[in-house]
Protein backbone atom coordinates (compact mmCIF):
# COMPACT_ATOMS: atom_id res chain seq x y z
CA UNK A 1 0.00 0.00 0.00
CA UNK A 2 1.25 3.47 -0.89
CA UNK A 3 2.14 6.01 1.78
CA UNK A 4 0.65 8.87 -0.22
CA UNK A 5 -2.14 10.65 1.67
CA UNK A 6 -1.93 8.47 4.72
CA UNK A 7 -3.33 10.34 7.68
CA UNK A 8 -4.57 9.11 11.01
CA UNK A 9 -6.80 11.55 12.87
CA UNK A 10 -5.36 12.08 16.33
CA UNK A 11 -7.33 14.66 18.36
CA UNK A 12 -4.80 14.67 21.21
CA UNK A 13 -2.00 15.51 18.78
CA UNK A 14 -4.04 18.36 17.28
CA UNK A 15 -4.94 19.76 20.70
CA UNK A 16 -1.33 19.47 21.82
CA UNK A 17 -0.10 21.26 18.70
CA UNK A 18 -2.66 24.05 19.21
CA UNK A 19 -1.73 24.47 22.87
CA UNK A 20 1.97 24.51 21.99
CA UNK A 21 1.43 27.05 19.22
CA UNK A 22 -0.71 29.29 21.42
CA UNK A 23 1.92 29.22 24.16
CA UNK A 24 4.68 30.03 21.65
CA UNK A 25 2.61 33.01 20.43
CA UNK A 26 2.12 34.49 23.91
CA UNK A 27 5.63 33.59 25.11
CA UNK A 28 7.19 35.31 22.08
CA UNK A 29 5.09 38.41 22.74
CA UNK A 30 6.08 38.43 26.41
CA UNK A 31 9.78 38.00 25.69
CA UNK A 32 9.73 40.73 23.04
CA UNK A 33 7.92 43.06 25.44
CA UNK A 34 10.56 42.47 28.10
CA UNK A 35 13.35 43.04 25.57
CA UNK A 36 11.66 46.22 24.35
CA UNK A 37 11.39 47.48 27.93
CA UNK A 38 15.10 48.38 27.75
CA UNK A 39 14.03 51.44 25.73
CA UNK A 40 11.73 52.69 28.49
CA UNK A 41 8.61 50.80 27.44
CA UNK A 42 6.62 49.45 30.38
CA UNK A 43 5.19 46.00 29.55
CA UNK A 44 1.76 45.13 30.92
CA UNK A 45 -0.45 42.12 30.36
CA UNK A 46 -3.12 44.43 29.01
CA UNK A 47 -0.86 45.32 26.07
CA UNK A 48 -1.17 41.74 24.79
CA UNK A 49 -4.94 41.48 25.16
CA UNK A 50 -6.01 45.09 24.64
CA UNK A 51 -8.05 46.19 21.63
CA UNK A 52 -6.27 49.54 21.59
CA UNK A 53 -3.17 49.12 19.43
CA UNK A 54 -0.15 51.19 20.35
CA UNK A 55 2.67 51.39 17.85
CA UNK A 56 4.99 49.46 20.14
CA UNK A 57 2.50 46.66 20.79
CA UNK A 58 1.73 46.40 17.07
CA UNK A 59 5.43 45.98 16.26
CA UNK A 60 5.85 43.48 19.08
CA UNK A 61 2.87 41.47 17.87
CA UNK A 62 4.13 41.43 14.28
CA UNK A 63 7.61 40.31 15.38
CA UNK A 64 6.14 37.60 17.58
CA UNK A 65 4.17 36.30 14.60
CA UNK A 66 7.39 35.94 12.64
CA UNK A 67 8.79 33.79 15.46
CA UNK A 68 5.50 31.93 15.71
CA UNK A 69 5.43 31.21 11.98
CA UNK A 70 8.79 29.47 12.28
CA UNK A 71 7.44 27.48 15.23
CA UNK A 72 4.34 26.69 13.17
CA UNK A 73 6.44 25.07 10.48
CA UNK A 74 8.31 23.03 13.10
CA UNK A 75 5.26 21.99 15.13
CA UNK A 76 2.73 21.25 12.38
CA UNK A 77 5.16 20.06 9.66
CA UNK A 78 2.40 19.90 7.02
CA UNK A 79 1.98 22.84 4.69
CA UNK A 80 -1.71 22.25 4.08
CA UNK A 81 -2.49 22.54 7.80
CA UNK A 82 -0.54 25.74 8.46
CA UNK A 83 -3.35 28.11 7.40
CA UNK A 84 -5.83 26.16 9.54
CA UNK A 85 -3.57 26.42 12.57
CA UNK A 86 -2.87 30.13 11.96
CA UNK A 87 -6.58 30.95 11.71
CA UNK A 88 -7.35 28.85 14.77
CA UNK A 89 -4.59 30.59 16.71
CA UNK A 90 -6.06 34.00 15.95
CA UNK A 91 -9.61 32.81 16.59
CA UNK A 92 -8.53 31.73 20.09
CA UNK A 93 -6.68 35.04 20.49
CA UNK A 94 -9.91 36.86 19.57
CA UNK A 95 -11.85 34.79 22.15
CA UNK A 96 -9.27 35.44 24.86
CA UNK A 97 -9.24 39.17 24.06
CA UNK A 98 -13.04 39.28 24.18
CA UNK A 99 -13.07 37.51 27.56
CA UNK A 100 -10.30 39.77 28.92
CA UNK A 101 -12.00 43.01 27.79
CA UNK A 102 -15.59 41.74 28.17
CA UNK A 103 -16.41 43.27 24.78
CA UNK A 104 -16.05 42.62 21.06
CA UNK A 105 -13.29 44.57 19.26
CA UNK A 106 -14.55 47.49 17.20
CA UNK A 107 -11.22 49.22 16.67
CA UNK A 108 -10.21 49.37 13.02
CA UNK A 109 -6.52 49.39 13.95
CA UNK A 110 -6.88 46.12 15.89
CA UNK A 111 -8.59 44.39 12.96
CA UNK A 112 -6.00 45.77 10.52
CA UNK A 113 -3.14 44.39 12.61
CA UNK A 114 -4.85 41.00 12.91
CA UNK A 115 -5.44 40.85 9.15
CA UNK A 116 -1.79 41.77 8.58
CA UNK A 117 -0.69 39.06 10.96
CA UNK A 118 -2.71 36.39 9.18
CA UNK A 119 -1.27 37.63 5.88
CA UNK A 120 2.22 37.33 7.41
CA UNK A 121 1.48 33.67 8.19
CA UNK A 122 0.61 33.10 4.53
CA UNK A 123 3.96 34.38 3.28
Amino acid sequence: MSSFRTFIWDPFLLLGQMACLQSVFYTAQSILMVLYSVTGYEPYLSHIFSFQMLRSSAVIQLLSVLLCSYALSMIVQRAKHCLDFACTLHFFHLLICCLYNQAFPTSLSWWTIQAGIIYTFLI
